[in-house]
């Protein structure tokens, strides 16, 4: 089946729901339809995910935006983020070069949210760092003191 929407564009369906508990199960839906917009999401807000590149935009000199519609594109990079954490043995100049490459590769309207991506933010106010641990709990780890819903209190 072809993909027909950036993950940009379906992120930004999900944040203009005024509902919050509509937008809340839209957004499980989604992530649980599109694995590639949970990991997303995941690296955005998990605590343990840090990217070992500058703060920002990328400067329009080191890089230039794509001219196609292959939305696929953005789902098919998802496996490589990795490659870009503090954790990767890659030097860190190779993954800022590789980063720009990177944003070159996918459809020009994903690249704001590989931008907040890397530094934590993802670009609607709607789609915050509490909002999606509340919608997608099971893909961060539970705050310590607190109980999961399946665990039982001593």
């Amino acid at each position: 089946m072809a993909i027909t929407k950036s993950m940009f564009a379906i992120l930004d369906e999900i944040a203009n729901i005024k509902d919050k508990k509509e937008r809340m199960e839209a957004l499980r839906v989604v992530c649980g339809e599109k694995r590639q917009l949970a990991t997303i999401i995941q690296y955005t807000y998990h605590p343990d995910v840090e990217f070992d590149l500058p703060a920002g935009e990328l400067p329009t000199s080191i890089w230039k935006p794509a001219l196609h519609d292959d939305y696929s594109a953005t789902y098919r990079i998802v496996k490589t983020l990795p490659n870009y954490s503090i954790a990767s043995g890659v030097p860190r100049k190779r993954k800022e070069i590789n980063f720009a490459a990177l944003c070159e590769t996918v459809v020009a309207e994903d690249v704001p949210l590989l931008i907040g991506m890397k530094d934590k933010k993802l670009p609607w106010r709607k789609l915050g760092e509490n909002f999606c641990k509340q919608a997608l709990p099971e893909l961060f780890p539970t705050p310590t003191g607190e109980l999961k819903d399946d665990e039982d209190e001593e």
